[in-house]
């Protein structure tokens, strides 16, 4: 499919192979799906389906997209935050998320200690943490 492209390239690069991240039963136990520039109701409808039978069960979603898709409101979901960003500004909400994150410590060290390279995270953490690194563009 042409839409997997570009993660299955992704994906390789990073990892070295194209092979999904995760699989389909561990969005059974997520708390919070975060959805970013994507509609899976109608890219990835197996994904979507379990995804909308969590979020009736409880869970909590957030939208960000410039377009009121399928996962921001249908009959049966609605998000509970939608955040509907300036075409190409995903990369800049992103940096601007990782900036609270970081600036008020709200990530598990403990976690990112063990599975991350410390200094190189060190590194990212401290050009995330400058205010001018967050650039105020994202919104409408």
């Amino acid at each position: 499919r042409v839409c997997h492209s570009p993660t299955g390239y992704g994906l390789g690069q990073t990892y070295g192979t194209s092979a999904g991240t995760q699989d389909f039963d561990s969005v059974e136990f997520t708390d919070v799906a975060v959805i970013i520039g994507a509609n899976p109701a109608s890219a990835h409808p197996v994904f979507a389906s379990r995804l909308k039978k969590r979020l009736r069960q409880g869970a909590k979603l957030i939208v960000l997209d410039p377009r009121r898709t399928e996962m921001v409101k249908s009959a049966h979901i609605e998000a509970d935050y939608h955040l509907p960003l300036k075409p190409g500004t995903n990369v800049a909400v992103l940096t601007a998320l990782a900036h609270v994150i970081v600036t008020e410590g709200l990530y598990n060290e403990a976690f990112v200690r063990e599975r991350c390279d410390w200094a190189e995270f060190q590194d990212w953490a401290s050009f995330v943490a400058l205010p001018e690194n967050s650039p105020e563009v994202v919104g409408k």
